[in-house]
């Protein structure tokens, strides 16, 4: 019975930290299952989702502690006296850094990303060891560690400059103009006017950007674990709650 009860608590203290994270994996698995994606040229104001290559706009990327060249990096540090047991922290921190970023879809058409307080999903690399061992692209992010740390667990996420990705956020107009079309171009006749709009791609309050390298199926699959996880764990439950039943009926 003391097993049993045991197992029980554990399970129940398992799934309360799954639902943590599956709660926030609900509204976007929602979101990328309900938005098809679109070229920039079709794009409206509103939920949007956009695949492309990922730039920084100015081709001046930021160098990650990995040393990638990258629109979107966040660091997490801890520091600590040394890296065995009974170790102190001696300091943490969390740093984000984002440069102004252009998605250009498979047409060459492009529009601006803000990926400020984006939820980028995957790109993760672990750093950890003594400060003195780390290359100078990982120290470079290091700076604030006290000088008598003796080990540092970093945690760095980013989305890389140059490469394929995918966005699901909010599109915005930031700018409007009307212009007169040349005849035959884009299927107006000359003189037609035709409104040109410029877009913003952005995350709000109750829905952040998500951004990630590669097709919407990983994006959804790096999304949808801890949901998907929670209902396997929930199953399980169900199953045991039902043969536990079945034996003290029997």
């Amino acid at each position: 019975m003391i097993v049993m009860t045991g197992a029980v608590v554990v399970f129940v203290v398992a799934a309360w930290l799954l639902f943590r994270y599956a709660r926030y994996g609900w509204p976007a698995v929602a979101r990328i299952l309900r938005h098809r994606t679109r070229p920039v040229a079709q794009l409206a104001e509103g939920p949007v989702e956009i695949a492309g290559t990922i730039r920084a706009r100015d081709d001046d990327p930021i160098v990650a502690p990995s040393g990638d060249a990258c629109v979107f990096v966040e660091v997490k540090v801890m520091a600590y006296d040394h890296g065995g047991k009974g170790r102190t922290r001696l300091f943490d921190s969390n740093v984000r850094r984002a440069v102004d970023t252009v998605l250009v879809d498979d047409a060459g058409d492009a529009v601006e990303v803000r990926l400020e307080n984006a939820v980028v999903v995957g790109g993760d690399v672990m750093h950890y060891g003594p400060p003195a061992k780390f290359s100078d692209a990982v120290r470079a992010w290091c700076t604030d560690v006290p000088a008598n740390a003796g080990h540092v667990d970093m945690n760095e996420t980013h989305l890389r400059h140059g490469v394929r990705g995918i966005v699901s956020g909010h599109a915005r107009v930031v700018d409007a103009k009307v212009e007169v079309a040349r005849d035959g171009a884009e299927g107006y006749r000359g003189g037609d006017a035709v409104e040109r709009k410029r877009f913003v791609v952005e995350g709000k309050q109750d829905a952040p950007l998500l951004a990630s390298e590669g097709s919407e199926a990983k994006l959804l699959f790096r999304a949808a674990w801890p949901v998907a996880l929670l209902g396997l764990c929930t199953t399980l439950a169900l199953a045991f709650a039902a043969s536990l039943l079945a034996l003290l009926t029997a």
